[in-house]
């Protein structure tokens, strides 16, 4: 099966105007990979993530529960928090102090009586974004009333054949990020170009049939995948020493990517 060809005007590349739009209308509208289960283990822990033009934090409450937060103060728009980190029983504004417990309800307003009167705090929580988990992995959306994060998943289930992410240990040494200089659909079309697979990787994925490929949509999210070349499929069954666990037809190298998340 040939993929179709959707060209892109070079602006797509290049214009500010574009990537603000990419921004706005994809990035700041559906789910955001934010870090793992284990990073938001304990009350007070949290992390933070930029989901498109929202910044947002998972932080875990004081009753084990993980919220969504954007993360900017209802007083005049300060980032709350920074990373990753830990805070013991509030979050607390750097700019005038205004602080909020774990729950996101405003507890305190200091200078209340002298500054601004009597303040309806329960009308000044911050305001909620939505979190979810998939295979162990904590997800936001800027959009507190988002559909669940397996239903957007969903339609990839029954491709990821038998790996399962909840069980995968991260290695500290190789926790590495890199800053590409580059627009994101560049790297983005690398990674799902299978043309270029049996010319640089030869030496090191010669055991996929490239030519082979089929690629197609899973609801939002597009895949390929390529079957073993059959000495490397025979070889891989011989040295079986538990049932299938998924069909002998389905045996390859599955990519899954979704342009709407950008991960």
């Amino acid at each position: 099966m040939k993929p179709m060809l959707h060209l892109l005007p070079v602006e797509a590349y290049t214009s500010q105007a574009w990537y603000g739009r990419e921004m706005r209308d994809i990035f700041s509208k559906t789910w955001r990979y934010a870090g793992f289960m284990e990073d938001v283990s304990e009350p007070g822990q949290y992390i933070t993530v930029q989901a498109g033009l929202n910044n947002i934090f998972v932080v875990m409450g004081r009753d084990r529960r993980l919220r969504a937060f954007h993360n900017i103060c209802r007083h005049r728009g300060t980032q709350l928090i920074r990373a990753v980190g830990k805070t013991q029983k509030a979050l607390t504004c750097p700019y005038h102090d205004w602080t909020y417990n774990l729950e996101g309800n405003l507890v305190s307003v200091p200078e209340e009586q002298e500054e601004f009167g009597q303040v309806d705090k329960s009308c000044l929580g911050l305001k909620p974004a939505k979190v979810d988990i998939w295979k162990s992995m904590i997800f936001v959306h800027p959009d507190s009333d988002a559909p669940s994060i397996a239903e957007w998943f969903g339609p990839t289930e029954p491709h990821i054949g038998p790996h399962v992410p909840e069980e995968l240990v991260e290695y500290e040494e190789l926790n590495t990020s890199y800053e590409i200089k580059a627009n994101w659909k560049v790297v983005v079309e690398n990674y799902i170009d299978v043309y270029h697979l049996s010319h640089l990787h030869s030496n090191t994925l010669q055991m996929y049939d490239h030519k082979a490929a089929k690629y197609h949509w899973e609801g939002p999210h597009y895949m390929f995948w390529e079957p073993p070349v059959e000495a490397f499929l025979k070889d891989q069954e011989s040295k079986l020493i538990a049932p299938r666990v998924i069909p002998k037809d389905m045996n390859g190298a599955w990519v899954s990517y979704s342009p709407k998340i950008g991960h």
